[in-house]
């Protein structure tokens, strides 16, 4: 199909760049917001939205959809995890003395939920 109305093949060629070009602005869309959503609410909206939705995309056979985006979602992921250390590389820089003690606290407010799960497990197995 050499020709097709006046068209070429280097038209044709050129859809799939172009595609290639639209999902990479996507991707770099994608990164800056899931930054912004890291740096307003920490990890909460990674475990409230992102989580899930990838455990029912590979529980559902995305994997193959993963593979053919792998890069897309890399860059994705690598310009949200850049975005959202903005906020604990300056205040580390900034107040290293203030960053470790408020690292200490927030650290206190994650552990509690892992304590409580140990003490449901250890419950679970006296009612054995």
């Amino acid at each position: 199909m050499a020709h097709c109305r006046g068209h070429t093949d280097l038209s044709v060629n050129r859809i799939p760049s172009a595609l290639a070009s639209l999902l990479r602005k996507l991707a770099v869309g994608t990164g800056l917001l899931l930054g912004l959503s890291g740096l307003s609410k920490g990890p909460v909206s990674y475990y409230a939205l992102l989580l899930p939705f990838a455990i029912s995309l590979l529980a559902t056979g995305g994997r193959v959809g993963i593979r053919s985006h792998a890069r897309d979602l890399g860059l994705a992921l690598g310009i949200g995890v850049v975005v959202s250390s903005v906020w604990s590389r300056v205040a580390w820089m900034a107040m290293p003395h203030d960053f470790s003690r408020m690292l200490v606290t927030e650290q206190g407010a994650w552990l509690p939920p892992l304590a409580n799960w140990q003490l449901l497990t250890e419950v679970a197995h006296e009612e054995k």
